[in-house]
């Protein structure tokens, strides 16, 4: 007999959580786009603007339907914090586009290109992840949860490698060079350490419901 992990009357959780994690993905790659190849940083920016009012769009979905879906095994505080947690992802991912845009970024930055692919492979081992809810796998949870902890010790090296290399005194940097590349590397590993706490939660509800 196949476990179901949530009643037949939550299904329509799962489309809304995949949508929100594509969302993600496309963010994502977005972004690597952008930090790739600064032209046009204007309109790349506003792009990614529209995909986190995307996210916004769906976690308000979640949340309507959160108000009048009776849940009896996949508690409300968990489905709370799945939707804010991809969302915030999207969030993070916006404002480092801006940043890029409002600093006038012209060259990329190896570092923080770097940063932004693995990303982009965190992003999409998440997707994988909340596929993984429907069959509750804990083979599968297990995978996710450990691509996401290697990734993020990855994007944390590569922080700490642009962080050395802009203050590395032997190459002269401009200081607005510095502190603009500091903004823009700090919010791609905020973002980065978004999607281990979403990892974190969707453990929680497996380990709970499974």
């Amino acid at each position: 007999m196949k476990l179901r992990l949530f009643p037949r009357q939550e299904d329509a959780f799962f489309p809304l959580f995949e949508a929100a994690a594509d969302n993600v993905v496309v963010a994502a790659k977005a972004l690597l786009d952008l930090l790739s190849d600064p032209t046009d940083a204007e309109a790349k920016a506003k792009h990614l603007l529209d995909l986190e009012h995307e996210g916004d769009r769906i976690t308000r979905e979640i949340l309507t339907r959160l108000a009048t879906t009776f849940i009896a095994r996949f508690d409300r505080d968990e489905i709370y914090a799945l939707a804010n947690g991809l969302d915030d992802v999207t969030d993070e991912i916006e404002e480092v586009g801006d940043l890029v845009f409002l600093h006038r970024i012209s060259q990329p930055l190896p570092g923080v290109v770097e940063q932004a692919k693995v990303l982009v492979r965190a992003a999409e081992r998440t997707a994988e992840g909340i596929r993984g809810l429907r069959q509750a796998d804990p083979e599968h949870l297990a995978l996710y949860t450990n691509a996401i902890d290697v990734l993020e010790h990855d994007g944390d090296q590569l922080s700490r490698r642009v962080r050395a290399e802009l203050y590395d005194f032997t190459v002269e940097h401009p200081a607005q060079h510095v502190l603009r590349w500091l903004d823009i590397t700090d919010g791609v590993e905020d973002a980065l350490d978004q999607l281990e706490r979403v990892a974190y939660t969707v453990e929680g509800i497996m380990l709970k419901h499974a």
